[in-house]
Formats: structure tokens, C-alpha cells, sequence
């Protein structure tokens, strides 16, 4: 379970980063 909550907070985090990346961009 904690495996899954990490991968769905590396997802979220991968997905914060390349919004700001195309906001900045």
C-alpha cells in the first residue's frame, strides 16, 4: 500500500513539475 501512495505522490509530483514546465515555457 505505501508503495502505491508513493508512486500516486511520484505521479502527482512529475505532473506538478512538467504544468509548471509548460507554464513557464
Amino acid at each position: 500500500m505505501i508503495t502505491c501512495v508513493h508512486q500516486s505522490a511520484q505521479n502527482l509530483t512529475t505532473n506538478f513539475l512538467q504544468a509548471s514546465k509548460n507554464s513557464t515555457h
